[in-house]
């Protein structure tokens, strides 16, 4: 799947967050890790709350520790969303 492909599959499964979360991108729409989060609330039915930490580092641990609750399988690096996010990594996780 082309990262244009995956952008728009999860621009549609996050259409509930698009006046909050546009994904316009898998790099800089990723910045912060609300679109993980807000994946993680979807896949979950609300059992992972959406809430940003207010911290790209808090958000990481967020979704790493909400990952590992559900047994996802997590490869996202703290690099990946934090600075300088990088569009491959996103579409790994």
């Amino acid at each position: 799947m082309d990262r244009n492909t995956l952008k728009n599959s999860v621009s549609i499964v996050l259409d509930d967050y698009k006046s909050i979360l546009p994904i316009k991108d898998m790099d800089k729409s990723f910045q912060n890790g609300l679109p993980f989060i807000a994946l993680l609330t979807k896949i979950s039915n609300g059992t992972i709350e959406f809430v940003d930490k207010g911290d790209p580092i808090l958000n990481y641990s967020y979704i790493k520790e909400s990952c590992e609750s559900f047994d996802i399988p997590f490869v996202l690096i703290e690099a990946c969303i934090v600075g300088k996010p990088d569009a491959l990594c996103n579409s790994i996780q």
